[in-house]
Parts: structure tokens; C-alpha cells; sequence
């Protein structure tokens, strides 16, 4: 979960809208019963039926809103940056948090030749990998590649994780 919006409205609506749906059902019932009697008009049941219709919209709308006051992220991984405050008012679309996920993601980087000559055995060696974009936290990574050639100028080797 990357963020919650307070739910107590939200989950207030909810409630109030599935009781307003189940007395609109009740009296849309009714007025079925009625109808066969003449006791009601076809007006009325039909006045009847929209309200029922339209308690169970406003239900749906309520339910589709708290679930949708909870941001999921899409796939596992670190949060990086949040550029917004608690309490405070976002528009849609706004940006609210920054994931970077933790599968299928590469780091390339130039390593001194000295050090490549010290790594004895490459294929699946691990590393930790710290981003600036991801504060402190560590990411493990696993040997991937390396450029079989050094640069001729900066004397390093280029290694993917």
C-alpha cells in the first residue's frame, strides 16, 4: 500500500447508501404486491423501481469509492520519494510516490581494473547495490555481465547486475 485516504466518510456513505438501497428495495417489493391489487398506480411502481435503480447506483459509486481511497502499488519494490504532505489536498494524476520495484531491473556500472582482477569467480557473484534516488536502502544484486575489454582511457571494466 502506497497511501489511504482517511475512510471514515467514506465507509459512512457506504452505509448510509446500502441503507437507503435496501428500504428502496423494500418499498419497490411493495408496490409490486400493491400493483396486483390496483391498489397502486403503474406510475408509482415505476417511481418505485427508479428509486430502487438509483439507491443501488448511489451504493455501487459508494463502494467503487472506498475502494478506490487505497493507492496498491502495481509491483513489489521501494518507495523513493513522496512529494506530498499528510493532510494534504492532491488533484488526479498528481504524483504522490515514487516506486522503484525490485524485479528485472538492471545496474550497470564501471568497475577499476584492479578490482576486476582481484574477483576471482564472477558468474552469480552477489553485490549490493545503493542508489542515491533510493536513500540508504541496500538492494542485493547478482553478477549479470561484463565487458570483456577495459575503457582505454578510464581503465575500468563496464559490469551489469
Amino acid at each position: 500500500m502506497i497511501a489511504r485516504l482517511d475512510q471514515v466518510i467514506l465507509k459512512n456513505e457506504v452505509n448510509a447508501a446500502r441503507s437507503a438501497f435496501t428500504v428502496a428495495q423494500s418499498n419497490y417489493k411493495r408496490a409490486q404486491r400493491l400493483i396486483k391489487g390496483n391498489a397502486i398506480s403503474k406510475k408509482d411502481l415505476e417511481a418505485r423501481r427508479n428509486e430502487k435503480t438509483t439507491a443501488y447506483d448511489r451504493l455501487k459509486s459508494a463502494k467503487k469509492n472506498l475502494k478506490e481511497s487505497t493507492i496498491i502499488a502495481p509491483f513489489d519494490g521501494i518507495i523513493t520519494k513522496v512529494p506530498v504532505e499528510v493532510s494534504q489536498t492532491v488533484s488526479a494524476g498528481s504524483e504522490v510516490a515514487t516506486l522503484i520495484g525490485y524485479s528485472n531491473m538492471d545496474a550497470v556500472t564501471n568497475i577499476p581494473a584492479k578490482i576486476m582482477s582481484r574477483v576471482k569467480q564472477r558468474q552469480g557473484a552477489k553485490a549490493t547495490v545503493i542508489l542515491d534516488a533510493a536513500g540508504d536502502t541496500p538492494i542485493e544484486a547478482v553478477f549479470a555481465e561484463a565487458r570483456l575489454q577495459a575503457d582505454t582511457v578510464t581503465q575500468t571494466y563496464e559490469v551489469s547486475f
